[in-house]
């Protein structure tokens, strides 16, 4: 969740006089804080998000808000307020060209509003919103990772206007180069913004272990569906990511379930390298998905393929990898063989070790069916 400009300037007309003049397409800006600004230099201070004040006290010889303006949108402003009087008689129509081609919102004030007045109510909103953001996250985290006092957190989240039996979905989303710069994250954060905008108040999304994880509060699949696609579009053009879309719950004291679900298939779409995964669309694999005792399934994988992963570790072989084939290939050495273009002689010279590395045939409908389940497990492993 986030405070956009629309939300925050909703009342402002009639309080302040306030009127929009250009940009209208970007009201949908977030906006983090207010600044009052009077000198063209001034706006590189800005980190963005910040809308901007003005009364052109300061303003130098010539046209200079464009300058101003422009310094605004590459500084990532989330918009202008004008406060029109004698420094600033009328915004003029070349600016507001600019501002509408940018979608840069440019807003007025008349002269007899004080700018005290309303920065301090904007700041007011935008602090209150940030208290109600990190309440309403810190209930939805201890719901979706426990089940103790979960009475006490469904009331927090109703409080701020959700109930109980809405539905609730969980996405995961994994950054693939996060380590190696962390301004990525803060780039994939912003574009949800972007995207998600109207629905900004049915979204709660949060970091944790170098995740970003989502809540959808009463939307449909097929919505959170077209949002997410557009919101890697976006994204996968600077950087890769993986999503999965866990199952959209109908009661809040599901949404564990949804959680470790989405969890799961995020990671199953980077270890297959799909793009975002969908729970209510996967096949055999949303069985070992939602085994809930992760122990079971790593006890099988160790079982089942644990002795072939420790020796191709030891003695830097793949067979692991060709096995996997194997089975994909359902059983047929001479697709591997052209495949890989090697002798026949030689696959079987390697599937006879791995037999004995198993001590186990692989060959039959029941050992092709156990394996493929120990590589569906290795596959929703970290």
């Amino acid at each position: 969740m986030a405070l956009h400009l629309q939300k925050l300037c909703q009342n402002s007309d009639y309080l302040y006089g306030m009127r929009i003049l250009a940009g209208e397409q970007g009201m949908n800006n977030i906006v983090q804080w207010v600044h009052t600004i009077e000198d063209v230099e001034a706006s590189s201070f800005l980190h963005g998000g910040e809308l901007i004040f003005t009364t052109g006290i300061a303003k130098r010889e010539g046209n200079w808000l464009i300058p101003f303006v422009n310094n605004l949108v590459e500084r990532n402003a989330a918009g202008l307020v004008v406060n029109v009087g004698p420094y600033i008689d009328k915004v003029p129509a070349e600016v507001l060209e600019y501002a509408n081609e940018k979608h840069f919102p440019i807003l007025e004030v008349p002269w007899k509003t004080k700018l005290v007045d309303i920065t301090r109510d904007f700041c007011n909103q935008i602090i209150k919103d940030e208290q109600r953001e990190e309440q309403l996250t810190a209930a939805l985290k201890k719901l979706m990772e426990s089940s103790y006092d979960m009475e006490n957190q469904i009331e927090v989240v109703e409080k701020y206007g959700f109930h109980r039996d809405d539905t609730y979905c969980v996405v995961g989303i994994r950054v693939n180069d996060l380590d190696e710069d962390r301004r990525v994250l803060d780039f994939v954060i912003s574009k949800i913004q972007e995207v998600a905008g109207d629905f900004l108040d049915n979204i709660n999304f949060f970091v944790q272990d170098q995740t970003i994880c989502m809540v959808f509060i009463g939307c449909t699949n097929e919505k959170i569906e077209f949002l997410i696609e557009n919101i890697i579009n976006l994204c996968n053009n600077n950087s890769k990511v993986y999503v999965g879309i866990g199952p959209n719950v109908d009661n809040i004291s599901l949404l564990s379930r949804s959680y470790y679900r989405a969890m799961r298939v995020m990671i199953l779409s980077k270890n297959t390298s799909n793009t975002f995964l969908v729970f209510d669309k996967l096949d055999s694999r949303k069985i070992l998905i939602s085994v809930d005792e992760s122990k079971i399934l790593r006890e099988y994988y160790r079982d089942t393929l644990g002795n072939l992963e420790d020796y191709d570790k030891e003695h830097e072989t793949n067979y692991i990898e060709l096995l996997q084939r194997y089975i994909a290939c359902d059983g047929s050495i001479q697709k591997i063989a052209e495949e890989e273009k090697l002798h026949r002689n030689t696959i079987n010279y390697q599937l006879n070790k791995i037999k004995k590395i198993l001590d186990s045939e692989i060959n039959t409908l029941d050992d092709k069916f156990r394996l493929m389940l120990a590589f569906r497990i290795k596959e929703i492993s970290q």
